[in-house]
C-alpha cells in the first residue's frame, strides 16, 4: 500500500527512528499504520507477513510521544526475549502477567510513565487489577496505543484460536479513545473479519502485506524410512571437514512427542548437537532449551508444534517438519520461524501416508461446521504435499488469490519449479482409471459400510471376517491381487482428495472411554458414482498420480521413467565442459542448503550480483566472520541473545562498508545512536585489527580490465586487445590505452619487467546459456595466451591453426577447468 505524500514522516519521526531503532526509512506499511495511529488516532487492522516489521508499528509511537504502547500476547517467552530486545536499544520496556515477580512495583513505575513499551498476556489484562491500570494510565493521558498481537487467536476459524482473546473486545469499551491495532502474519479474509468484529474495532484500516516470503524455499519429501531418521535428515545437512551439520540455526516440527524423541536419538547418534523440546518437559527446562537456542548455543531443536510461536530468533535457516503438518495455516505460521533476517532459508517436509492418520485422529475430535473448516484445510495441505505445481504459488493462494495471481518471479522458489533443474525428466504417464474403478467399485458393493480396509482386502481376495462369503464369488474379488495393500491405500487416498470418496466420522458413545477410539467409514460420493458409470471416462475427473503412488507404481513404470529421463538428459545435455548438468533430488536439497560466503549473502538481500575482486571477497568474509565472534562475546556479557546486539544483516552491511568512526557506523543500517554509543568502540575496533590483518595476508593482487560488452564476447585473437580499453597496474603506477589493434605503451619494459607479476587474469561467460557459474577464462601473459573454450576464440580446426599448438590449448584449457578458484574469482568487468 502506498503512502501519499501528505502522510509521509516528517524529519522528527525520522530522527526518532534513526537513533533508537536503527533505520533510516519506514516500509510503506508501517507508516500508513504508525500515522492512522498517531494522527489519525484510527483502529487498525495489519495482517504483516513475518519479517516484514510489525514489532515497530507499536513500538514507534509510544517512544516518539514517550508515552506508553500496551502490547498483548499469548506468548510469554516471546515477550520476554522482546522485553530484554527493547532494553539492549535503550528502549525500556516491562512484562506484566505470570512470570513478573515484583508486580507492584512494575504497576508503580508503568504509572510513573518510567516505561516506553509494556508487554501484557490476556489474562492480565482482563484482570480486575489491569483493567484499573489501564485506566489510571488513561486519565493521564500516558497510553498512547493498545496492540494485539498474535490477533488470529481472536478467531475461533484461525488455527490457534485462545478462549481468552476473544474477550478482548472488552478493552475497547474500556478505552474508547485509545487507538487499538490488531497485528497477525497470517489470517485470512473470514478471519480478518472476524478479529475485526471480535476486538470491536471502529472504522478499522485494513492493511495487508504480501504473503509471499522471497528468501524462503520450500520443499517436500516422501519419508525413506521410519526406522532411519538419519538416513533423510542427512539430505539437508553439509558437510563440514569430516562431519555432517545443519547449515545454520535449525527447528525440526515433530507431529508427537513420541517422534521428537525418536528424532532427537537419531541425530544424537550422529554427533549432531541437538536438544528436545514438548510440553512433558518441565518449565524450568523449557525455559533453558529455548535460552540456549536463541542464544546460539544448540544449534539444533527438535520440538512439537507448541516451540516456535515464541521463538524470535531472526537467523533460524532451516525448518524441517518431520511428518505432516496439522493444516496449511499452521504450517504458514510455523515456516515463519525460517529467514526474518531476510536472509535465504529452507522450509522441508518429510512425509509419509501414515502421518495422514495421525492428523485424521486429531480432527475426530472435533464438531460441526468447525470440523469441516479443519478438514478443509488438512486436505489443501494434503494438496501442497503432493502437488506438483509451485508451492510457493499453492501457500499464497491460501490467503490471497490476487497475490497468487500477481507473484513475483522467483529462482530460488521451491522444489518443483526451481531455475536449478536445468533438465527435468518427463515422467511416463500413469494411467490409474482401471484401479480408480475397482476400488469405487468394491466400496460400492460393500454399501459403504467400512473404512478403506476391508474394501481393499475384498479386491486382493483375502479373507475377511466382517464379510459374508458369498462375496468371495463377485467379479471383483481378489482382482487387485497383483498389487500391494500400500498400493491400494494410496489410489484411496487419492480418490478422498479428488473427492470421489468420501470418509464419514462414527461415533460409538463415549469416544474416550476404555476400549474405544475415533473411526470412520468410506462412502462413494456422487462425483464417484459418475465417475464409475461413465467406466472412467469422465473428462471432468484427471486422477494424477500422488509422490505416494510413484513411489509404490513398480520397477517397471521407474525403469522407464530413468530411461526417459536418461534420453532426454543426453540430447539436451551442452557439449562444453562447463555445461548443464543434471541434477538428482538430493543433490538439488543441498545445493539450495550450501552455507553462503557474505559476498553470496549480501547479493541474495539486495538482488545486486555485482562482482569484486578476489581479495574483496576474502576480505569481506573474513570481516563478517569475525564479527560474528565479537557479537556472541558481546552478547554473553550483555547477557542477552546475540542478534539483540546486532543481526546477520547489519554484520553483513559492516563487513561490505567498514566504518572507520563512530559516524560512519550510525548510518549503517540497524545501527542506532544507543547501539553505537553501546557497542561502537568494540565493533571499529575489530573491523580495524581484522582489515589489517587481512589485507596483509591476502597476496592476490588481481588487476581489473574493463571492456565494452561487444568486445568481450569476441575476445580478438593472439594479442586479445580490447578496444579502447584501459589497464592500470597499481603496482607500477604504468598504464596505457589500446585502439583498435594498434598499442601505444608507456614504459613498456616496466610492464614485462621479470620482478613483475606477468599474467593478468579475465573471466568472462561468452554464452549466455550457460549458468553463471559456467564461465570461460583467458589468460594472458606477455608471449602466449591461453583460452578456456578454443573454438569460440581461436576458431576450429579448419582456420589452419597449428595442431601443436591446438593440442597445448587444450591440456592447458583442461588444467585450469580443475582449478576451482580460477573459475571462481571473475575480474573483468564489462561497461554496457
Amino acid at each position: 500500500m502506498s503512502t501519499d505524500i501528505m502522510s509521509s514522516p516528517k524529519p522528527e519521526h525520522i530522527e526518532v527512528l534513526r537513533k533508537h531503532f536503527g533505520h533510516s526509512e519506514f516500509r510503506p506499511t508501517q507508516w500508513d499504520i504508525i500515522h492512522s495511529i498517531l494522527v489519525e488516532r484510527r483502529d487498525s487492522c495489519a495482517i504483516m507477513a513475518t519479517g516484514y516489521g510489525k514489532s515497530l508499528c507499536y513500538q514507534f509511537p509510544a517512544v516518539y510521544t514517550n508515552g506508553i504502547s500496551l502490547v498483548i500476547s499469548p506468548l510469554i517467552s516471546l515477550m520476554q526475549d522482546q522485553v530484554l530486545n527493547l532494553e539492549v536499544a535503550g528502549i525500556p520496556a516491562v512484562l506484566m502477567g505470570a512470570a513478573q515477580s515484583a508486580k507492584m512495583s512494575a504497576i508503580s513505575a508503568m504509572l510513573e510513565g518510567k516505561y516506553r513499551v509494556v508487554y501484557a498476556t490476556p489474562e492480565w489484562t482482563l484482570s480486575d487489577t489491569g483493567q484499573s491500570v489501564l485506566q489510571q494510565l488513561t486519565d493521564s493521558h500516558n497510553l498512547t496505543l493498545v496492540a494485539i498481537d498474535e490477533a488470529h487467536c481472536v478467531s475461533q476459524w484461525g488455527f490457534d484460536f485462545r478462549p481468552k482473546y476473544r474477550q478482548l473486545g472488552r478493552l475497547r469499551d474500556l478505552l474508547p479513545n485509545i487507538p487499538f491495532l490488531a497485528v497477525t502474519a497470517t489470517a485470512t479474509p473470514q478471519v480478518q473479519r472476524d478479529i475485526c468484529a471480535s476486538l470491536h474495532l471502529r472504522n478499522a484500516k485494513m492493511v495487508v502485506t504480501s504473503f509471499d516470503r522471497p528468501n524462503l524455499y520450500f520443499s517436500v519429501r516422501l519419508k525413506d524410512s521410519d526406522k532411519d531418521i538419519i538416513r533423510d535428515l542427512e539430505k539437508l545437512m553439509v558437510k563440514d571437514g569430516l562431519v555432517k551439520k545443519f547449515p545454520g540455526p535449525t527447528i525440526i516440527y515433530c507431529p508427537t512427542k513420541k517422534t521428537t524423541e525418536k528424532v532427537a536419538q537419531a541425530l544424537g547418534q550422529a554427533g549432531i548437537n541437538c536438544a528436545v523440546y514438548h510440553a512433558d518437559l518441565g518449565q524450568k527446562i523449557r525455559r533453558e532449551v529455548h535460552q540456549q537456542f536463541v542464544r546460539d548455543i544448540v544449534p539444533v531443536i527438535v520440538a512439537t508444534l507448541a516451540f516456535g510461536m515464541g521463538i524470535d530468533k531472526p537467523d533460524v535457516r532451516t525448518i524441517i517438519h518431520y511428518g505432516a503438518p496439522k493444516e496449511i495455516e499452521s504450517y504458514y505460521q510455523e515456516v515463519g520461524r525460517a529467514g526474518r533476517d531476510g536472509l535465504p532459508a529452507t522450509c522441508h517436509v518429510f512425509y509419509s501416508s501414515a502421518d495422514y492418520t495421525t492428523n485424521k485422529f486429531f480432527l475426530s475430535t472435533l464438531h460441526g461446521a468447525f470440523r469441516e473448516h479443519r478438514e478443509k484445510m488438512f486436505r489443501l495441505l494434503q494438496h501442497y504435499l503432493e502437488s506438483n505445481t509451485c508451492r510457493r504459488r499453492l501457500l499464497i493462494e491460501f490467503f490471497s488469490k490476487e497475490q497468487a495471481a500477481n507473484m513475483a518471479p522467483n529462482k530460488r522458489c521451491c522444489d518443483n519449479c526451481s531455475s536449478n533443474k536445468i533438465i527435468k525428466p518427463k515422467i511416463p504417464e500413469l494411467d490409474l482409471r482401471e484401479d480408480a474403478q475397482k476400488l469405487l467399485g468394491a466400496v460400492r458393493v460393500l454399501d459403504g459400510k467400512f473404512g478403506l480396509g476391508v474394501p481393499i482386502k475384498f479386491l486382493m481376495g483375502k479373507k475377511e471376517d466382517r464379510i459374508s462369503n458369498s462375496y468371495s464369488r463377485h467379479a471383483l474379488y481378489g482382482s487387485g491381487k497383483d498389487d500391494s495393500e500400500k498400493w491400494w491405500k494410496a489410489i484411496g487416498r487419492l480418490l478422498v482428495k479428488e473427492g470421489l470418496l468420501e470418509e464419514k466420522a462414527v461415533s460409538f458413545g463415549n469416544r474416550f472411554a476404555k476400549g474405544r477410539f475415533p473411526c470412520s467409514t468410506t462412502d462413494i460420493t456422487t462425483a464417484g458414482e459418475r465417475f464409475l458409470n461413465a467406466g472412467g471416462e469422465d473428462e471432468t475427473v484427471r486422477l494424477i498420480p500422488t509422490p505416494e503412488i510413484m513411489s509404490l507404481a513398480g520397477r517397471k513404470l521407474r525403469l522407464a521413467a530413468v530411461k526417459a529421463f536418461k534420453e532426454k538428459a543426453q540430447k539436451e545435455k551442452s557439449a562444453r565442459m562447463s555445461g548443464p548438468t543434471v541434477e538428482g533430488d538430493d543433490e538439488q536439497i543441498t545445493k539450495n542448503l550450501i552455507p553462503l560466503s557474505a559476498i553470496e549473502l549480501s547479493q541474495a538481500v539486495s538482488g545486486n550480483e555485482r562482482c569484486v575482486s578476489n581479495e574483496e571477497a576474502q576480505l569481506q568474509n573474513a570481516v563478517y566472520t569475525g564479527l560474528m565472534s565479537l557479537r556472541s562475546a558481546l552478547a554473553v556479557e550483555m547477557d542477552c541473545m546475540p542478534y539483540m546486539v546486532a543481526n546477520n544483516k547489519t554484520l553483513l552491511e559492516l563487513a561490505k562498508l567498514r566504518p572507520t568512526d563512530k559516524g560512519q557506523l550510525a548510518q549503517v543500517e540497524g545501527f542506532g545512536q544507543v547501539k553505537v554509543d553501546k557497542f561502537g568502540d568494540a565493533f571499529l575496533a575489530k573491523i580495524k585489527e581484522l582489515s589489517t590483518h587481512c589485507q596483509s595476508t591476502i597476496t592476490m593482487q588481481p588487476q581489473h580490465i574493463t571492456a565494452t560488452e561487444e568486445e568481450a564476447k569476441t575476445v580478438p585473437q593472439a594479442t586479445a586487445s580490447f578496444k579502447k580499453q584501459k589497464i592500470s597496474s597499481k603496482k607500477k603506477g604504468v598504464s596505457y590505452e589500446s585502439d583498435e589493434d594498434a598499442v601505444d605503451v608507456k614504459e613498456e619494459s616496466q610492464l614485462w619487467e621479470d620482478d613483475i607479476d606477468e599474467s593478468y587474469l579475465a573471466e568472462m561467460a561468452l554464452d549466455n546459456s550457460i549458468p553463471p557459474l559456467a564461465t570461460t577464462y583467458v589468460k594472458m601473459e606477455k608471449d602466449q595466451t591461453i583460452c578456456g573454450d578454443e573454438d569460440d576464440v581461436w576458431g576450429t580446426e579448419d582456420d589452419g591453426w597449428d595442431n601443436d599448438l591446438e593440442t597445448s590449448l587444450v591440456k592447458a584449457e583442461e588444467q585450469a577447468l580443475s582449478n576451482s578458484l580460477l573459475m571462481s574469482q571473475p575480474t573483468v568487468e564489462v561497461d554496457k
